[in-house]
């Protein structure tokens, strides 16, 4: 067991190149004079060097005794300083005392250094020093001053534990010596100030997160990270400047990137707030299950960070879904949706979870905001449902994007409705239909959310009308709808999109006769 002394310098982030150069120069010289002024000598100790500051390891029982006097005649010099940098405050440390188990090992570009628990558990107990403090563990107290040096001026204040770093327990004393150190009352007071400073730079620090993510413009990770800032601040300035610039109606001059968004850019910016402000963050390991094929749809995810993986009995391969995209949209639109896919994370991910029954609210509230809001689900069905290879196979992506334009479009429709087949081919997405392919024979169409060559109604391949000149709507449904004559030009400018309809022909064909 070797006694470690750790020690930095506050704030010496914040002086000047010069100072620090001068401050690191005066920290070293003032350890050596400390430590020559407590009888150590040079084989007594090993210095390792970290940054703004440094550990010193003890090599004997003596030394390591008196590690505890060379921490203070380390403080009281520091108090009563011979140079202070230009703002004329004088440097301030943070000291810890520890014993534990340390090895020599050889270094890089030095002759050796020291490795060990003993170092890391110092490093993690000058985390909760406060300024000015000397810390004192309880594996030092009870290994070089309980039974030893109790009434030689020292006084320790009451033992208390703290949780640092990977879970790792210190237990630790604030100590004194006839007025030297913080007073117990004092360090007392401020022993929760690490609540205070933990806020303080978690905001600072997704303030900057977010300036990164919008000069990327990347809208999904800076609304993850304002999800935490608003948490930490709700009126935070860096917060609302980014609602500004994702939602809807902000194009004034701005310092970050305009990012874009199909859903997030639809929203004004209160709205983008209040949805933020009620999100749920997941965070998800390798192989955990975010939702199952079958489930009922009750919010949407975004990604953030990581990759997630799409698999479904209709999903010929599994897809990976980078971050940024959407996933489980649709249900903002189509209530009591089953989840077409599995998802599943295969790496460390984060995603924003947003509750279908929060976007209904806001809706409620802000009735202008739907048309923009499902008017961009809608289009978005229907480009997933050109980008079909059992439907319109090879489609460069220019036809496909003419095929999604009016007056191609996907709608609701109430029961009762009637369809007409002569001049639209509609494609169901979810509900029930019927066709009368003949007066005598009836046939039911139902999707519950997936659709393929089987929803297709007024099939397109000849002249025949071959499921009939209307359909009745059932149930509530969703169809996309495609003007025949876009079909029956595709079919003629492409073989393969005409053999993908003579199959699709066929089947119901076979389904026909089977029926009657």
């Amino acid at each position: 067991m070797h006694a470690i002394l750790g020690t930095d310098i506050v704030s010496f982030s914040t002086l000047s190149d010069d100072d620090q150069i001068q401050a690191i120069s005066i920290f070293l010289e003032t350890i050596n004079q400390a430590l020559l002024g407590e009888g150590v000598t040079e084989q007594d100790y090993r210095w390792s060097p970290a940054g703004d500051g440094g550990y010193l390891t003890f090599q004997n029982v003596d030394a390591c005794i008196k590690a505890l006097d060379v921490a203070f005649s380390l403080w009281e010099k520091f108090e009563n300083p011979k140079w202070t940098p230009v703002s004329g405050e004088k440097l301030r440390l943070r000291i810890g005392l520890h014993a534990g188990l340390v090895e020599e090992a050889s270094e890089l570009g030095r002759t050796t250094n020291i490795w060990g628990d003993g170092i890391n558990k110092t490093a993690r107990i000058l985390t909760v020093c406060i300024t000015s403090q000397i810390l004192v563990s309880d594996e030092y107290y009870k290994t070089y001053i309980k039974g030893r040096r109790e009434r030689q001026g020292f006084e320790f204040g009451d033992l208390y534990h703290r949780t640092v770093k990977h879970g790792v327990d210190v237990s630790v004393m604030n100590v004194t010596r006839r007025g030297s150190g913080i007073p117990e009352s004092r360090a007392r007071a401020l022993r929760w100030e690490r609540i205070g400073f933990l806020w303080r730079k978690v905001k600072e620090d997704y303030e900057f997160v977010i300036r990164d993510a919008m000069n990327s413009g990347d809208p999904v990770a800076s609304l993850a990270a304002s999800k935490l800032l608003l948490n930490l601040d709700s009126e935070s300035v860096s917060a609302n400047r980014l609602f500004s610039v994702i939602g809807k109606g902000t194009d004034q001059e701005v310092d970050y990137r305009k990012a874009r968004h199909p859903i997030f850019g639809t929203m004004p910016p209160e709205v983008l707030r209040r949805l933020i402000r009620d999100s749920m963050p997941l965070f998800l390991s390798p192989g955990q299950i975010i939702c199952n094929e079958g489930d009922l749809a009750g919010s949407c995810y975004f990604p953030v960070y990581g990759l997630v993986q799409v698999e479904g009995t209709n999903i010929a391969q599994p897809v990976q879904v980078p971050p940024g995209a959407i996933l489980g949209e649709f249900s903002l639109w189509i209530p009591n949706l089953p989840r077409t896919a599995t998802l599943k994370a295969i790496e460390n991910t984060l995603i924003l979870e947003i509750s279908t029954t929060q976007f209904q609210e806001i809706i409620d509230d802000y009735p202008n905001l739907a048309k923009g809001l499902y008017g961009t689900i809608q289009q978005r069905m229907l480009e997933n449902i050109t980008k079909s290879d059992d439907l319109f196979p090879l489609l460069n992506n220019e036809l496909r994007q003419n095929l999604a334009k009016k007056p191609s479009g996907c709608e609701k429709y109430e029961a009762g409705t009637r369809l007409d087949l002569t001049e639209n081919v509609y494609v169901l997405v979810k509900g029930t239909v019927n066709i009368s392919p003949t007066d005598q024979t009836k046939l039911t169409i139902s999707a519950n959310g997936q659709f393929g060559p089987e929803t297709v109604l007024g099939i397109v391949s000849g002249p025949e009308l071959l499921d009939g000149r209307e359909a009745e709507v059932i149930e509530d449904s969703v169809l996309a709808h495609f003007p025949r004559a876009t079909i029956v030009r595709l079919q003629e400018d492409s073989d393969v999109v005409a053999r993908a309809w003579d199959r699709i022909w066929g089947e119901r064909s076979g389904r026909i006769r089977r029926t009657r």
